[in-house]
């Protein structure tokens, strides 16, 4: 009996001990991102840890000065106020080191942010439902656009600085511009001397119009940019229809604070990266009982991006099937079939990217029969060769952002098998690197199969609380985890992890690039458009809108070099200087880093 009367003491102790731990964190919190807590300035530590409690206190005040009953007030008001504890991870999620070779604890501080704020809501009130209105899709566009712009202005800067590539920004701008010119898919900078030879993208016919229109190369990054920002339009409807509109607005923030959104926006150009909206919109569009246009155009959209997005709609069907919906799911899968047996035939196409899954393929005997068989007969090897920490980390920064709730639902696991599978049976670094278009795999499927989990794992009586408070707590935590997320990884800010494939990119254009950029325009403008030029990495996207140019060095007879010296390995600078001294090239012009080659007057 004594036991049980001390009992109310001892929680009344226990919440007044959490509350003073809730009043010191944040001043802390700023003393340690600030470094004073290494510097030995115990006052101003000091300092600020009073200057942040009486900040909390003043907030406790508030929320207990009218409150019937103090002790249900303090312990709802340390609820509330539990997010606080998780401003120490702020110092892990900031830290460039800790992040680059920590993933795995930077994570668990991500999902561990996400829990605490859900839990600070789960004594609040029911409210009733709001209605979502138009505005509020058109506030989702419009912050879609904004976001796009800001993407598209760091690309174009990105751009203007000379950190695009040869591959992919120069090869994808040569097709286009080939194709524009009545030369359908022909690119010189690849060695076969067409584009289809490593990817069939028949999506380049639509921006070979827009090319032949006037749209500069320039104009393919800020179109990327956009449209990539508006998949969060399709996450909105789509979360909105299974959690509600609050739902649908912080699932639509958690998709435009993604760092593989801002990757794919940033990282170049590629079709590949155009397919996050579109697969998004196939789940929105695919989960209807009836069949609706917006289903057969993301799915035709998918097969024009690249070809492995066919097996991504075969897995698709299988989804279909495991709903019901065998008819729908028969048509697809035979299409998607279809799509890949043409391309085989028609074309002979088998993609040389076979070769980033090579261990694997080798292991069952090469090929994609052999990854087959590799999976089904070696599943012990597959498994170890799957789940290194490198690529486990890549999955989850694909994933934490909304706390791996697409796990929840079982018909989704065909596609979210396969687009694992993409990436973490790799054999190349890039596959598995979340700075590369590679993510668009899986991260928006990640994304649009999160909220049906979550509604799956709201309904779970797992808690007294109402399903009300339940899914709220859910939708915060996933607001709060991808905040967290983005602050790590992400590339909205000036952030030292974030890049954009190989480079930090640049967020603002200086005097001097401006000027390295018309200087290198004039001298490639100063040679003729017949002549056969070799171009190193970051020039090619400057130069690719001509018949005849090569990646450097090159097997083709050529009469110019354009060189940013940046690109050159050391045996390829041996080889050019060699090459001068030999009288084979003689530098025509030069200015900083770039330098153009001609071949001696006989």
């Amino acid at each position: 009996m004594a036991k049980l009367e001390a009992s109310p003491v001892v929680a009344r102790t226990m919440d007044a001990v959490l509350a003073a731990v809730l009043a010191v964190v944040p001043g802390t919190t700023v003393a340690q991102l600030q470094g004073l807590m290494w510097q030995d300035d115990g006052a101003a530590v000091l300092r600020l840890t009073i200057a942040g409690a009486l900040l909390v206190g003043f907030g406790y005040v508030l929320m207990l000065r009218r409150a019937p009953d103090r002790r249900a007030a303090l312990r709802r008001a340390n609820l509330r106020a539990l997010p606080l504890l998780g401003l120490p991870l702020l110092g892990l999620l900031l830290d460039p080191e800790v992040a680059t070779t920590r993933g795995g604890l930077v994570l668990a501080s991500v999902l561990a942010w996400g829990v605490m704020a859900g839990a600070s809501v789960l004594q609040g009130r029911v409210r009733a439902p709001r209605r979502a209105h138009r505005a509020e899709l058109l506030g989702v566009v419009a912050a879609a656009l904004l976001v796009g712009g800001w993407l598209a202005r760091l690309a174009l800067i990105r751009h203007a600085s000379m950190q695009t590539n040869t591959y992919d920004f120069g090869l994808f701008v040569n097709a286009i511009w080939n194709t524009s010119q009545g030369r359908p898919f022909v690119c010189s900078l690849v060695p076969t001397g067409s584009v289809l030879d490593e990817h069939v993208s028949l999506a380049l016919l639509p921006f070979a119009v827009l090319m032949k229109a006037g749209l500069p190369p320039s104009g393919f990054l800020v179109l990327q940019a956009i449209w990539i920002s508006l998949g969060a339009v399709p996450l909105y409807l789509l979360a909105r229809r299974h959690i509600g509109a609050s739902g649908g607005r912080v699932f639509a923030l958690a998709y435009l604070l993604h760092p593989s959104v801002h990757v794919n926006a940033l990282w170049d150009f590629h079709p590949m990266s155009f397919a996050a909206p579109l697969l998004i919109a196939l789940v929105l569009y695919g989960e209807r009982r009836r069949l609706q246009v917006g289903f057969v155009a993301s799915a035709a959209g998918l097969l024009m991006l690249r070809e492995e997005f066919a097996f991504v709609l075969v897995a698709f069907s299988m989804t279909l099937a495991l709903r019901g919906q065998t008819r729908r799911a028969a048509g697809l899968a035979v299409g998607a079939i279809a799509f890949l047996v043409v391309l085989n035939v028609s074309m002979g196409h088998t993609s040389s990217h076979l070769a980033r899954y090579a261990d694997v393929a080798e292991r069952g005997g090469g090929g994609i029969v052999g990854m087959m068989l590799a999976t089904m007969f070696e599943p012990a090897f597959v498994l170890g060769y799957a789940l290194t920490y490198a690529k486990v980390v890549y999955v989850s920064i694909q994933a934490a952002g909304v706390l791996g709730m697409a796990v929840l639902v079982r018909r989704a696991w065909p596609m979210l098998a396969l687009a694992a599978a993409f990436s973490m049976l790799a054999s190349s670094r890039a596959v598995y690197n979340p700075f590369f278009h590679y993510t668009t795999m899986l991260y928006p499927l990640a994304l649009a199969w999160a909220p049906l989990g979550l509604s799956r794992l709201a309904a779970l009586r797992w808690s007294s609380v109402p399903l009300a408070l339940r899914r709220r707590a859910l939708i915060t935590a996933v607001g709060m985890a991808s905040i967290g997320l983005s602050l790590t990884y992400g590339g909205l800010h000036g952030n030292d992890v974030f890049r954009a494939g190989f480079r930090a990119p640049r967020r603002e254009i200086s005097k001097s690039a401006l000027e390295r950029l018309d200087w290198l325009k004039a001298q490639l403008a100063a040679i003729p458009a017949d002549v056969p030029i070799a171009v190193t990495g970051r020039v090619g996207p400057h130069a690719a809108t001509r018949t005849r140019v090569y990646a450097y060095p090159a097997e083709h007879d050529v009469e110019a070099l354009v060189v940013f010296q940046g690109d050159l390995r050391k045996e390829d600078k041996v080889a050019l200087r060699a090459a001068v001294s030999q009288g084979e090239w003689a530098v025509a012009a030069s200015s900083g880093s770039l330098a153009v080659y001609r071949r001696p007057s006989p």
